[in-house]
């Protein structure tokens, strides 16, 4: 896998990622920042901060991975 694209900002940086998920629209949560990330069918790509991309990589939604590190 390519590493992932990262945008810094400051100490801060933010993850492009891809809602490959079938809802409409949904706030994710982020575990480690509690940072509410809207995807959906009409927001597929996002920035999200590096410190929650592992938890949004976990996120099963039946029976497949609903985001990738774009």
């Amino acid at each position: 896998m390519p590493p992932p694209k990262v945008v810094n900002l400051g100490e801060a940086a933010l993850v492009i990622m891809k809602y490959k998920g079938f809802q409409e629209g949904y706030p994710y949560h982020g575990l480690v920042t509690g940072t509410a990330y809207n995807f959906g069918m009409t927001r597929m790509r996002g920035l999200v901060d590096s410190r929650d991309v592992q938890s949004m990589l976990e996120i099963v939604e039946d029976t497949q991975w609903v985001f990738e590190i774009e």
